[in-house]
Formats: C-alpha cells, sequence, structure tokens
C-alpha cells in the first residue's frame, strides 16, 4: 500500500511537469469518479462491545455540475470493517460488510490544474452480512439483512488534471452515524469516527 501511495504521488509530480497537456474544456462538466479508501473507525455494537476497527472500500459515483466551483457527488460504496476483540474470554474476528449511499456538496478552490475540495454530506447504509469467528471454539455466525445506518460525512484533498479527460484525486474522509433503523430482533450496529485516506480517479465528460 506505500508502494502504491509513492507511486500516485509519482504520476502526480510528473504530470504536473507536462506542459502538453492542456485545461480540459469539459471541467465544468461532470464526470464519474473511482475511488479507494482505508483508515480506521469504532464499531459499537449495543449491548456487547466496543472496539477499534480497520477498514476499506471503493466507490462509484457521478459528478453532477452547477458551476465551476460547486457540484452534487452521489454513488454507490462497499464498506467493509474488521476487528479482533474478546468474547467470553476467547478471541473473536469480526467482519462486517456495509453497502453505503453516499451524497456531497462539493466545493472546489482555484482554477488551474490543480485545485483543492472540500466535501460535506448525508449517506446511508445498509448492514448486508455480519460475520463473528472464534478459532479456538470453531464457532463460525454469519448474519445477513440486519439494518440501516445514517450519518453525516465530510472530506477535502486535492484534484489534479494528468490528462484531457483524466484527474487524480487525493484526500481524507470522515464519517459518522448519527441514526440507526433496524429490525427489533438485530442488535444495533454503530460506526463512529471514521477516518480514512481516500484516492482515486475521475473520467471526465
Amino acid at each position: 500500500m506505500k508502494k502504491a501511495i509513492l507511486i500516485l504521488f509519482g504520476i502526480f509530480f510528473i504530470s504536473s511537469s507536462n506542459a502538453q497537456i492542456e485545461y480540459p474544456q469539459n471541467q465544468e462538466k461532470g464526470g464519474w469518479f473511482f475511488t479507494n479508501y482505508f483508515g480506521f473507525a469504532i464499531l459499537k455494537v449495543e449491548d456487547s462491545y466496543k472496539t477499534n476497527a480497520t477498514l476499506y472500500g471503493g466507490t462509484i459515483a457521478k459528478e453532477f455540475k452547477f458551476s465551476q466551483n460547486y457540484s452534487i457527488i452521489a454513488g454507490v460504496e462497499h464498506l467493509r470493517v474488521r476487528s479482533d476483540i474478546q468474547l467470553a474470554g476467547e478471541n473473536a474476528f469480526i467482519s462486517q460488510n456495509f453497502l453505503q449511499i453516499p451524497v456531497n456538496v462539493r466545493m472546489n478552490f482555484g482554477e488551474d490544474r490543480t485545485t483543492l475540495y472540500l466535501d460535506l454530506g448525508l449517506y446511508g447504509a445498509y448492514l448486508y452480512n455480519s460475520n463473528v469467528e472464534i478459532i479456538s471454539e470453531g464457532i463460525h455466525e454469519t448474519e445477513k439483512g440486519l439494518g440501516f445506518n445514517f450519518g453525516l460525512a465530510s472530506g477535502f484533498g486535492v484534484s489534479h488534471v494528468v490528462a484531457q479527460n483524466l484527474k487524480f484525486q487525493f484526500g481524507f474522509h470522515s464519517q459518522t452515524d448519527i441514526l440507526q433503523s433496524y429490525k427489533e430482533a438485530n442488535t444495533k450496529t454503530e460506526l463512529s469516527e471514521l477516518y480514512a485516506l481516500r484516492f482515486g480517479v475521475a473520467i471526465l465528460f
């Protein structure tokens, strides 16, 4: 992962010195975003446990431009959260999978090939799969279709034009649940204080 980040930064700086790339005239139009992110969060399961967790996810999103500096970005994300905890004195491995729909307002600052951006928005997430595995006891429990989480998200970063119809993006992402909707038989799960590095590309149309 460290090598991947260094390679991406290398592309960024090499492309900065390439004077033959023109500013894309379609920057004022929206594009498709393909991004990945990884980081940390606090995972809380009601009446059971609260633990630190690692996470990684991927996003496909569409940008709808309203002006040179303002747009709305909506898409679909897959988020996987993992953690190790102690249950009844035994080591347990936790894995949870969410499908998430984020809607963000993006504000861009600058008009050159390199610009800064700020994202503010909302999301709805569906916890479609949860696994608990205790290897020493031979236990592997799986639950499906548990419930919904809703929350607030924010982010900031840098966007850089590397080709006529291609932009590279690198930034930071944060989100936290504020509301859960679960069936009475299912235990509520809350994901808070999520902080992640996000990187990817935008294809302009």
